[in-house]
């Protein structure tokens, strides 16, 4: 949790520093805005200063025009200079007067374009606000934000704790010799199991734990919501979720995620029967098959409360995930499928090219970004065979 708040903080502080930086720009703005009202305010006295002085100026060359007409005879040079020197004033008060029009008209447009970037300022500064108070309330709504390593040692201990029930309930040596590929079919016909994991007791217990976490994989990490109380609404919710997914908003989609999954964990408006059957359907299947191998003094009651406890937590853990800023996928393959030490870990040690995989002990985790990209958290554990040397003959 320390590590979760010390990045919380940092991300605001570098908000903060963003939201400074908007106000002094702001601030400058202002200023400029104001000077420029200030420049076109005094603009618009010069011009019209001028233009009072133009009209007048206009009205005694008019008055000096008369005088002229009626004195022509007697003074005539003297009123062609008066004239002349009037005549001029005039052109250079109109040539002043339409520079400043000019200056004032582009004075005018600078201070729109800036009131123009202060608008888009102010917006932007609004929607990093927006955006800040939104990040707030997802962290503070959010119990308990993951880190890599904490998604990594949980999914583990979850793999352990399982390893552990195993080695527990199937101890004695003795008694797993009765477990046959023959006993096992005399309980389910249908069961399919390599018969070189029946060599011995490691990988019988491999296959038990396969089996069970097949189970857990199917009814609690595969599901879009751990919690949706019907298959029939958690195809729906998924439905919905790859429009919403799609629609290319990752605050929407990370939303509408963490806030579905909190509703369907409101027990007085959603059943949990699905998970409930899902448990115990698990326990079922795992004593009806395997019990009589169980390890002499253990108690049924022990075995199957130790397998609940295993279920609900890994029900806890796909819940938590759901609440997170990415999204999480599991993966488990199948039977048959080729090993890849990139992504696998051979619990049997089985690591050359080639090697195949006999069946899946724990699911890998990966995190997956909203445009896709993927980051693998825990590589899948499995258990593995070597090349088939028929096979490789008959490529070469």
């Amino acid at each position: 949790m320390e590590q979760h708040f010390s990045a919380v903080e940092e991300e605001l502080r570098s908000i903060k520093a963003e939201a400074l930086m908007l106000r002094q720009r702001n601030a400058r703005l202002t200023d400029e805005i104001n000077y420029r009202i200030k420049s076109e305010m005094k603009m618009e006295s010069a011009l019209t200063g001028i233009k009072t002085e133009l009209e007048k100026t206009q009205q005694e060359f008019d008055q000096t025009e008369t005088v002229a007409r009626d004195n022509a005879p007697r003074e005539g040079g003297e009123i062609r200079t008066v004239n002349h020197e009037i005549v001029d004033f005039l052109y250079g008060l109109t040539h002043e007067y339409l520079s400043l029009k000019e200056t004032l008209r582009r004075e005018r447009e600078l201070s729109a374009e800036a009131r123009q970037a202060a608008t888009e300022s102010a917006n932007h500064y609004q929607k990093v606000a927006t955006d800040l108070m939104t990040k707030l309330n997802s962290l503070q709504t959010r119990e308990e934000a993951l880190y890599d390593e904490q998604c990594s040692s949980e999914w583990r201990k979850l793999q352990q704790d399982l390893d552990s029930w195993t080695r527990r309930t199937f101890r004695d040596k003795s008694v797993m010799g009765y477990m046959t590929l023959t006993n096992l079919r005399r309980t389910s016909s249908t069961i399919i199991i390599p018969e070189d994991m029946l060599k011995n007791v490691q990988g019988k217990r491999a296959y038990i734990q396969g089996f069970i976490a097949g189970i857990i994989f199917d009814t609690v990490f595969r599901r879009l919501f751990v919690l949706s109380p019907t298959i029939r609404s958690g195809r729906l919710l998924t439905a919905v979720g790859k429009v919403i997914r799609g629609s290319e908003s990752s605050q929407a989609w990370e939303t509408w995620r963490s806030t579905t999954s909190r509703a369907l964990g409101d027990r007085h408006t959603f059943s949990n029967r699905r998970l409930n059957n899902a448990c115990n359907q698990l326990v079922q299947s795992v004593e009806a098959l395997f019990s009589e191998y169980y390890s002499p003094g253990v108690q049924k009651e022990v075995v199957n409360k130790g397998l609940r406890q295993i279920f609900e937590d890994c029900v806890a853990f796909k819940k938590k995930l759901e609440y997170q800023e990415f999204d999480y996928d599991f993966r488990r393959s199948l039977p048959g499928a080729a090993y890849s030490s990139e992504y696998m870990n051979s619990s049997n040690y089985v690591e050359e090219d080639g090697s195949i995989v006999q069946i899946s002990i724990w699911a890998s985790l990966y995190k997956v970004a909203f445009n896709n990209e993927e980051l693998l958290i825990e590589p899948e554990a499995v258990w593995t065979s070597q090349p088939d040397p028929v096979g490789d003959a008959e490529q070469t």
